[in-house]
């Protein structure tokens, strides 16, 4: 319950999709810009929703960071 509510709250934050591909070990690579005020460390991850595809369905994503590119 305590999961549902705090998405509920979180909902409103977006962030802008750069780049979404699918890669040739069937591993989908995404990179977003992160939003100004958006804190993670190694292991986090986020929960993605995709409203064109359903807007109730959540998916969780680990967080990786590349550190030769900025945000």
């Amino acid at each position: 319950m305590i999961e549902i509510i705090t998405r509920l709250i979180w909902r409103s934050r977006s962030a802008k999709l750069i780049v979404a591909k699918l890669l040739p070990s069937r591993v989908i690579h995404l990179a977003i810009r992160k939003p100004e005020d958006f804190k993670h460390k190694a292991g986090d991850y986020v929960y993605l929703n995709i409203p064109m595809i359903s807007k109730t369905e959540w998916h969780p994503f680990t967080i990786s960071c590349a550190p030769e590119q900025e945000g």
